[in-house]
């Protein structure tokens, strides 16, 4: 193992060739995997519906960096959209 100070390499920040190849790839899937997620929140099992509509959630509006105690998991979802400056007229058309 080499000691001292890192002379060759990639420059900070640069991901490598696999890394750039899989991104692509993976973003030639997603509006497919999207839909996928959407069918599955119609689900009949409730754990599979709460799964997928998370993983949108995730996707959307990034995972939640602060955890917060309430009694309705609506407060939650509430607090986390108005928080980012979300309308829920951007779904629906609607509102």
């Amino acid at each position: 193992m080499a000691v001292g100070h890192k002379t060759g390499g990639r420059q900070r920040g640069t991901p490598n060739k696999t890394t750039v190849k899989m991104r692509e790839l993976a973003g030639r899937h997603a509006p497919a995997a999207v839909r996928v997620l959407v069918e599955l929140m119609q689900h009949a099992n409730e754990g599979v519906r709460l799964s997928a509509a998370c993983a949108i959630l995730d996707r959307s509006f990034g995972r939640p960096s602060v955890c917060t105690e309430t009694d309705s998991d609506d407060d939650i979802l509430f607090a986390h959209l108005f928080e980012n400056g979300h309308d829920e007229s951007d779904e629906t058309g609607n509102a």
